[in-house]
């Protein structure tokens, strides 16, 4: 999954960490940057479901409301119930693509396991190219 709004995040970031000699910004419009990073451009049919998605994700990372402590299963079932139909799968691409994108993430032990299965993916689909040729 690309994560579409890359533009506005550097946008933002670049705003927002920019010579602090800078006369004060408008609160609305650093936030109104922000939020561009969760609702996604365009008009399709899943657009606030995707908002809301990435919303949870960004709730889970900085873990606003004690979302932090809940797990993806859990809080996919809390999105569900809620009427915006996904899975730990689907929450975890987007976790994934916020991760890669601003750097926020609530521990290591994320990108440590993330390199591992990678590694483990990674050895597992050499093993198995290598027996489809012995075959």
């Amino acid at each position: 999954m690309e994560f579409s709004d890359r533009e506005s995040f550097n946008q933002w970031q670049q705003k927002e960490f920019a010579d602090e000699e800078k006369p004060e910004r408008n609160p609305a419009d650093s936030l109104r940057q922000l939020l561009s990073l969760i609702v996604p451009y365009g008009n399709c049919p899943t657009r606030w479901a995707t908002a809301a998605r990435r919303l949870a994700l960004v709730c889970h990372v900085l873990d606003v409301a004690d979302c932090g402590g809940r797990s993806l299963t859990e809080l996919s079932e809390q999105l569900t119930a809620a009427g915006i139909e996904t899975n730990k799968a689907t929450l975890s691409a987007i976790n994934i693509a916020i991760t890669d994108h601003t750097n926020f993430h609530r521990t290591e032990k994320t990108r440590a396991a993330r390199d591992a299965y990678k590694i483990a993916q990674a050895n597992f689909w050499r093993k198995k190219r290598e027996s489809e040729l012995v075959k």
